[in-house]
């Protein structure tokens, strides 16, 4: 399947997201099964943004009154630039946490709409022209709740791990990182 993003493919598939500025130029290979209701892409190589394709698996159920997506997909490359770079990057490439944080978009009108069980892993992470090393990290969306948890990221000093959590229910949106 080719698909101009990752909103549009996940429609085809019984599992509408809202549009999105990332996730672009969405390919999904691999052997599908589709019964009752479940959807599974096993042997699953997927590429988005021009990123280098993943490898796992990939199941969407429908199975519940909202969609559930479960997937596993292992990277040999990922460069997390694109997601939390701002423009305001120097010449030099170094920018700040709160300029990372200025272009992540802490709006998940989904989130709602939507149970999610994803982890993720690359083995080379970049973040912009910054070789970081390799990483791994879960998503899960639940009940309004977005919660990711890199696992393990390696970068120039050592190697960290960070908890974000983001409750998108009722007012305003609640961040803890």
């Amino acid at each position: 399947a080719t698909a101009p993003s990752i909103a549009s493919l996940s429609l085809w598939l019984g599992a509408p997201l809202f549009p999105n500025t990332v996730f672009k130029d969405v390919t999904l290979k691999g052997q599908m099964l589709w019964s009752g209701g479940t959807i599974t892409v096993d042997k699953a190589v997927m590429g988005i943004d021009g990123q280098e394709p993943a490898t796992g698996t990939l199941v969407i159920s429908r199975a519940e009154r909202a969609p559930a997506i479960d997937a596993t997909l292992a990277f040999n490359g990922f460069d997390v630039g694109p997601y939390v770079l701002s423009q305001r990057a120097g010449a030099t490439g170094e920018v700040s946490l709160s300029d990372m944080l200025q272009g992540v978009s802490f709006n998940v009108p989904f989130a709602g709409q939507l149970k999610a069980d994803l982890r993720v892993s690359a083995a080379r992470v970049t973040l912009g022209g910054l070789a970081l090393g390799k990483g791994a990290a879960s998503i899960q969306v639940t009940d309004g709740k977005v919660v990711t948890d890199v696992a393990e990221i390696e970068h120039p000093g050592g190697r960290s791990t960070i908890h974000l959590s983001l409750e998108a229910t009722g007012g305003a949106s609640k961040v803890a990182m």
